[in-house]
């Protein structure tokens, strides 16, 4: 991602300073740093956070072949949600979160008052609405690789009530 190397320069870090941060060799940051670039998102997660901006913003910043953002390339979705192309195939879809001391009253009353959202990176779009929910205890994590922990935010598609 160039945009990692822009807020490198702009902040006066070096390469091999990132990489120490990150827990990576120079050589693994130099790579990120090319345009294509394939970030395991535990790597882009520790980068997001070394320069105190959220995953999805460093997307949003990243540019295409023509010097444009690729936040540009909106594409609305039927639910309210606002989803933007990325390279690689991959988009990122902000959507509302219904954080775990709402879901009751969500349940009860299928709608939030003043719903606060976050954004999200996925490798498939579809159209329709999408909702984040956060998980409350362990009853997704069944200690593998691949669990969710509580307090972990997940995003939804919202389905209609025949499926």
């Amino acid at each position: 991602m160039q945009i990692i190397k822009q807020l490198r320069r702009r902040n006066g870090i070096n390469q091999s300073d990132l990489a120490a941060a990150v827990g990576v060799s120079l050589r693994t940051i130099q790579l990120y740093e090319k345009k294509d670039a394939n970030i395991p998102i535990k790597n882009l997660s520790k980068i997001a956070d070394f320069f105190k901006v959220s995953i999805a913003e460093l997307y949003l910043q990243e540019v295409n072949e023509e010097g444009d953002p690729y936040g540009t390339k909106k594409i609305k979705s039927a639910g309210g949600n606002v989803a933007y192309a990325l390279p690689n195939g991959k988009y990122l879809i902000t959507a509302p979160v219904l954080l775990a001391q709402f879901h009751d009253h969500y349940i009860q009353q299928l709608q939030l008052e003043q719903p606060i959202s976050s954004s999200f990176v996925v490798d498939n779009f579809e159209e329709g609405g999408y909702m984040a929910f956060e998980i409350i205890g362990n009853s997704m994590n069944e200690g593998s690789i691949h669990s969710i922990h509580n307090g972990a935010l997940v995003l939804g598609k919202i389905l209609g009530n025949d499926g």
